[in-house]
């Protein structure tokens, strides 16, 4: 009687893959417009409708979580969240992290000042001596990083960082182009800003931890998918659409 009960169970026992016993991680992010932020719950975005097209064609629904960016780095690290969109890939960060072989979309970032202010910024070594605005935790290239010296004032988001440049608490702020000038339209001070000096264009991907299982096979899967993306034209027709 125990065997057929036991049989019995097995036969409801459903048949499950690899990819369906592994829900899809746990997406973090902030309000990074135009690439990534939130409406009213839901999240929009470059970076977003590229996820949503990798996880369509692996079988899943991506599901997010509205976290500040420092915070999203910090669960990322000691997997409270599985994923976090998005970032540069650094050396200190591929160390508890994965990246797939292709990046999400590209950033440029620039320092930026005034457009009445009186300082001329034409090289790194400018920088020192004046105060900066910055945001905490993120990286802006390998060699601005590694400056020594420099009189940072951080900040959590891109809002707060143009309020401390408007205020004229700092000379100059670093931040990227699309990003700075999506919060200052809102603003109304995009003719106030003077893009002076370019640091870098760099890609900006998906972060994966490497505390949670499957991770790395799932970071395989989603680089595999955007080279698909990128060959049957996917990848640039959703790109067009935020360059137009």
């Amino acid at each position: 009687m125990s065997v057929v009960i036991l049989l019995t169970m097995l036969s409801f026992v459903p048949d499950m893959t690899a990819e369906e016993k592994a829900p899809p991680p746990l997406i973090a992010m902030a309000d990074y417009p135009p690439y990534h932020y939130w409406v009213d719950g839901n999240p929009k975005g470059l970076n977003i409708d590229i996820l949503n097209e990798i996880f369509l064609r692996i079988g899943h629904t991506p599901r997010y979580v509205q976290r500040p960016w420092s915070r999203s780095l910090y669960e990322l690290e000691q997997g409270d969240v599985g994923a976090l969109c998005a970032g540069m890939k650094t050396p200190p960060r591929e160390k508890f992290a994965y990246y797939p072989s292709h990046p999400l979309s590209m950033e440029t970032n620039w320092v930026i000042t005034l457009a009445d202010s009186d300082i001329k910024i034409n090289s790194l070594d400018e920088l020192k001596g004046i105060h900066i605005g910055t945001i905490t935790n993120y990286s802006y290239g390998s060699t601005f990083d590694a400056l020594q010296n420099l009189t940072k004032h951080e900040r959590p988001d891109e809002k707060a960082l143009l309020e401390l440049l408007l205020h004229k608490r700092v000379k100059a702020i670093v931040g990227c182009d699309l990003v700075i000038n999506h919060v200052a339209d809102k603003l109304g001070v995009r003719h106030q800003l003077n893009y002076q000096l370019m640091l870098t264009s760099d890609p900006m991907y998906l972060i994966l931890s490497k505390v949670i299982t499957g991770n790395e096979e799932l970071n395989t899967r989603i680089s595999d998918v955007l080279a698909e993306m990128i060959e049957d034209g996917t990848y640039q027709k959703i790109l067009d659409q935020y360059l137009e």
